[in-house]
């Protein structure tokens, strides 16, 4: 991700290129892995369509950023009107997120943008990807920062949350639109400068809560303090999902300038426990009582993809818990989330009172592998299991119908000699 420039000073901005890289593994055998400028080819080079030499950014023009205030309280500042609303993204880019928006077993990339639009693209599955922000129904202006994807409301699609300078964003996935639903969740009610995003089951229900971690940008925006929402599920019932922000009352709401955070099991007991990032001092860590409390039943899952087959840690992967009353718990396996972090590879379940059915990991071959008769309150191990092998009988078919050929033609070959 390039931000590329801004001057608080002439309100001026300049927008960035950013690259994507393909990891070719050892290619040449030295022991390092190679990477690949794969931008122009894949397709996600946002605004800067002329040729750019691999490895390099482009710089675009300088724009003016102007104030929207009450208009768009989460993009109080943007690009100028035709540029803030353009599905392509601003360009200023602070963050990405890899998750399958679809549900067709290819990650699609979503890059949380400041002053105008965030854009996904959809991954064609040949190496491409096709812009399609708008057609989801997703143009919104905001001021992304940070995001992350998971199923908030457990209906079997990843859900997506974006941090603002401003109200942040949730958008709710429903397959073939989202639709922004942060104020009628009622977690929108943070209006300060939000950095990171993450969703994590800290409470082990079985639902995802929210984290947002809130740092001042200048002299001007003074006021910070992180935000954790606990996802209270329907509790009315008219179909929208209750949130309570309890960051206060567990002690880390803050007053330091939270930049990133990252999750961990650090002392093995079950539950995620949370790093802060302060841009103003050394980072802190917070254990998680959740599991030592009894709160809940947990799951840690650490994946061992295979020579042949999907990543090392399964990164990329989609794993699906089955719960014994019919409740199936989905998450991916990340290497990046939230704004400029790396949390453990391992997946973390929270399960409730619930015991679990089965397991379901979709790997990044395509194949799914079932695992049954899991203990509750345990770490399961899982190496990749290949796809079934599959000959290919093309080549024999295609001897086998010449051969039928010959011997349809040999009458006619030998009456004309």
């Amino acid at each position: 991700m390039n931000f590329g420039m801004i001057d608080e000073y002439t309100g001026l901005a300049r927008a960035e290129t950013n690259i994507l890289y393909r990891n070719d593994g050892d290619s040449n055998g030295d022991g390092i892995p190679e990477f690949n400028d794969q931008t122009s080819e894949a397709g996600v080079y946002g605004h800067n369509e002329n040729d750019v030499a691999d490895f390099e950014t482009q710089i675009g023009p300088a724009l003016t950023v102007v104030l929207t205030g009450s208009a768009s309280p989460s993009g109080q500042m943007s690009l100028p009107e035709g540029v803030r609303e353009d599905p392509q993204g601003s360009g200023l880019s602070w963050a990405a997120v890899w998750f399958d928006a679809d549900g067709d077993g290819w990650e699609d990339l979503y890059v949380a943008s400041d002053f105008g639009v965030s854009p996904l693209y959809h991954n064609n599955g040949d190496g491409t990807f096709s812009l399609y922000t708008d057609s989801l129904g997703m143009t919104i202006i905001g001021t992304g920062m940070g995001a992350h994807a998971a199923d908030i409301d457990l209906d079997g699609d990843l859900d997506l949350c974006q941090s603002n300078f401003g109200p942040n964003y949730l958008w709710i996935n429903h397959g073939s639109s989202f639709s922004e639903d942060a104020e009628e969740v009622g977690i929108n009610t943070n209006v300060l400068v939000n950095w990171d995003c993450h969703f994590f089951d800290y409470d082990l229900d079985g639902d995802m809560d929210l984290w947002f971690g809130v740092g001042r940008i200048n002299q001007y925006i003074s006021n910070q303090y992180n935000s954790l929402y606990r996802n209270d599920g329907d509790i009315d019932g008219d179909g929208i999902l209750d949130f309570t922000d309890v960051a206060t009352e567990l002690g880390f709401a803050g007053a330091n300038k939270t930049m990133g955070a990252a999750l961990a099991d650090i002392d093995n007991d079950g539950d995620l426990d949370l790093l802060m990032a302060h841009s103003d001092s050394p980072p802190r860590l917070w254990r998680n009582t959740a599991a030592d409390e009894g709160a809940g039943g947990w799951l840690k899952v650490r994946l061992q993809g295979v020579e042949g087959g999907s990543n090392s840690h399964g990164i990329g992967c989609l794993v699906q818990v089955h719960l014994d009353d019919g409740t199936v718990l989905r998450q991916h396996a990340y290497a990046g989330d939230g704004y400029l972090g790396s949390s453990d590879p391992a997946i973390h379940f929270g399960l409730g009172s619930h015991t679990i059915e089965q397991i379901e990991v979709t790997w990044s071959t395509g194949h799914t592998q079932i695992i049954e008769e899991v203990n509750i309150n345990s770490v399961l191990e899982i190496e990749e299991e290949l796809p079934p092998y599959v000959p290919d009988f093309s080549a024999y078919i295609l001897a086998v119908m010449s051969l039928g050929l010959i011997l349809l033609l040999w009458p006619l070959l030998q009456r004309n000699s």
